[in-house]
């Protein structure tokens, strides 16, 4: 899985973010994250192979029903938390069978898109992410 790291280089915002408090801290930069893995959960459902016609291995039985798997639909963004440490936990949720897709599988070939999609929404992602703690810290100061 692809992770997306950075640092936050605005001195004087780092300092109100501190002077803050951890639990609005946290609020700020959970909310950010949350706006950044938006733009990369895009990027990767755009470069997500189409899932075209269900085939039967592509299918799923759950109570007499089959289910044909939607990559790029079920492609989704949680919530984003902050840790007892201060990172920033998993804000991407990929379905179980993504990864199948991204390495392949004894029937079918890999289909790279995640780490792709990951290095090329990082530049956007890290832009909304400081806007978004930027705009949230300062607005908190008002």
């Amino acid at each position: 899985m692809s992770q997306i790291e950075f640092k936050i280089d605005a001195e004087d915002v780092l300092r109100k973010l501190e002077k803050l408090g951890s639990l609005k801290a946290a609020e700020i930069l959970a909310a950010s994250a949350y706006q950044a893995g938006e733009l990369v959960a895009q990027e990767m459902s755009r470069r997500a192979p189409d899932s075209g016609e269900s085939r039967s291995s592509d299918r799923k039985k759950k109570r007499g029903k089959t289910y044909a798997f939607k990559l790029k639909e079920d492609i989704k963004v949680k919530s984003a938390k902050v840790d007892r440490r201060g990172v920033l936990v998993r804000t991407v949720v990929l379905p179980y069978y993504a990864g199948m897709v991204e390495r392949g599988t004894s029937k079918q070939p890999p289909q790279p898109f995640i780490k792709k999609s990951a290095q090329s929404a990082k530049p956007q992602a890290v832009l909304k992410f400081q806007e978004g703690v930027k705009k949230m810290v300062e607005a908190s100061f008002r």
